[in-house]
């Protein structure tokens, strides 16, 4: 398939949704109305008279003790997590008809489903670095959530996403109605294997991109969408179309999130977040916070390279450190040329941009009290500017890293672009607001 020229319009993608079964008496709950369904439960709208207030109760459509059992476990694990876009367990039980029931938080806004081919690339990669940390917390607990798509994802009434519905004690298996085969990875519709981490990594750049498209990776629109072409598709390995302002870098991780071999994907949640957020810094996009069980906040692993290759050393008086630079999954060898040479290899006083080779090109310099010169010969791109004072020192950043350097000099080795911060400081103090370039 092409993809759709940037501003054109995005085809929606509308899920297959199954009937609903007739919603239990509950004690303590009046019943409402049906919210929706899925291929292994129902969830409906409750009011619960102490505290009264609106909940959302998932109801398994199995009447197996065995079943029962295994929801209050996982129930009882997921409400001891805690985290702003998880939704809360408020209670677990089995209704007098012996159907076992989930009840939890309700938010009456929209869910994502709502938002797909609305959503543009600066809010989709904050989405996915929010519901990336929702998810690695619910792993880190030893919990998979085996159902992410975008209408399990709750939007609140201040706009933030919160991952809801859990599939809790129903099977990693396809949903026979349809409605969850377009997020779910190809092991467990295809060779039958159970939800892992790697398979929700998967749902998560599913429902990505979904947002960023209208559509699901194999959904067709103009053509036929139903559970057995999807089927086909996914073992064809036909993925459609992102729209044409979604920048590379986004639309290769998205599509390496998709592989069909597990062992091919960020090998985490926390990784997956990890290259959004080295996304966002290439972008020149605010960095979403991290909030997430299991550590501070990631960083892009060297496993995140498109091409595979590892990542260079980072070698700053003597430690070695490997950094994420410029673009998402880029890596490369960054340092501070020696004293007395000039980017291009020639003696102090040789101006960076008249010593760089011919073949070099010029990245437009930014506004700015210091001048930053980018330019880039094959994998190499240099960063150049004019010392002003004998006792200027500089800070220059690169993704996350943060380096303080002696000399008017940055070295990046990367394939993609790469784009640096430099700030001039005084006696450790900054002396006029930083510059900005890429190559």
């Amino acid at each position: 398939m092409t993809t759709p020229p940037a501003g054109a319009p995005r085809p929606r993608w509308t899920p297959v949704t199954p009937a609903t079964s007739p919603a239990p008496a509950l004690e303590g709950f009046e019943y409402v109305r049906p919210l929706g369904s899925g291929g292994q439960a129902d969830v409906h709208l409750y009011r619960q008279r102490l505290p009264h207030r609106l909940v959302a109760v998932k109801v398994l459509r199995e009447r197996d003790p065995a079943a029962a059992a295994s929801l209050v476990a996982e129930a009882n694990a997921l409400a001891a997590v805690e985290h702003p876009h998880i939704a809360e367990v408020y209670a677990v039980g089995v209704a007098p008809d012996g159907r076992p029931y989930l009840v939890m938080r309700h938010d009456p806004g929209a869910t994502l489903a709502d938002r797909a081919g609305a959503v543009g690339v600066e809010e989709a990669l904050r989405l996915g670095v929010q519901l990336s940390g929702a998810v690695a917390t619910l792993h880190a607990a030893g919990l998979l959530h085996r159902d992410i798509k975008p209408a399990n994802v709750l939007v609140s009434a201040y706009g933030t996403p919160i991952l809801a519905d859990f599939a809790l004690a129903a099977g990693p298996d396809a949903d026979e109605a349809g409605a969850s085969l377009p997020w779910t990875a190809p092991e467990l519709l295809l060779g039958g294997e159970p939800a892992t981490e790697a398979s929700e990594v998967y749902a998560l750049a599913a429902t990505l991109w979904t947002l960023l498209a209208g559509r699901a990776p194999y959904a067709d629109p103009s053509g036929d969408d139903t559970p057995a072409a999807l089927l086909r598709r996914v073992r064809a390995g036909r993925l459609g179309a992102l729209p044409g302002d979604v920048p590379d870098g986004l639309a290769r991780l998205l599509r390496r999130a998709l592989d069909a071999d597990p062992s091919r994907r960020p090998a985490s949640a926390r990784a997956f977040g990890a290259e959004l957020r080295a996304l966002q810094s290439d972008l020149g996009l605010p960095r979403t916070d991290w909030l997430a069980d299991g550590g501070d906040a990631p960083e892009a692993s060297p496993r995140a390279h498109p091409s595979g290759r590892h990542p260079a050393p980072w070698l700053v008086g003597g430690l070695t450190v490997a950094i994420a630079a410029g673009a998402l999954g880029v890596w490369g060898l960054i340092a501070p040329r020696p004293a007395g040479t000039s980017p291009a290899g020639g003696t102090a006083g040789v101006p960076a941009a008249s010593a760089a080779p011919p073949a070099a090109r010029p990245v437009p310099d930014t506004p700015s009290p210091l001048t930053l010169n980018g330019r880039r010969t094959g994998d190499l791109a240099t960063f150049a500017w004019p010392r002003r004072h004998s006792v200027e020192t500089y800070r220059a950043r690169v993704g996350a890293r943060v380096v303080t350097v002696a000399d008017p000099t940055l070295e990046v080795r990367s394939h993609a672009r790469v784009c640096v911060e430099v700030q001039a400081l005084r006696d450790g103090v900054p002396a006029g607001p930083p510059a900005r370039g890429c190559a």
